[in-house]
């Protein structure tokens, strides 16, 4: 939806006989993509997995698939070996 609320689209879900729970979703810090938690490819409806789609809902991506019950996704930055241990770029 925009940021005003106004024009929601389902991303997940739409098919009304999918008796999978999705929650929760978190945007990567670029906005490009979501993480969530879903039951939709489990044969335990209380066991989550781990997903991944573009912001449009495209290229959906299961991260994870095993008995675990996997949940809460979250972002965290990528260590590019530019950083010392003080966060500060090096300028070699």
């Amino acid at each position: 939806m925009r940021r005003n609320g106004d024009d929601p689209t389902q991303l997940t879900g739409e098919d009304p006989a999918e008796d999978a729970v999705e929650i929760l979703t978190a945007y990567s810090p670029d906005g490009k993509f979501i993480a969530f938690s879903s039951t939709r490819d489990s044969a335990d409806p209380n066991i989550f997995d781990v997903y991944v789609m573009r912001a449009d809902g495209s290229e959906e991506t299961n991260l994870t698939n095993n008995p675990a019950n996997d949940i809460n996704p979250d972002w965290q930055p990528l260590d590019g070996g530019d950083d010392d241990d003080n966060g500060e770029d090096d300028d070699d």
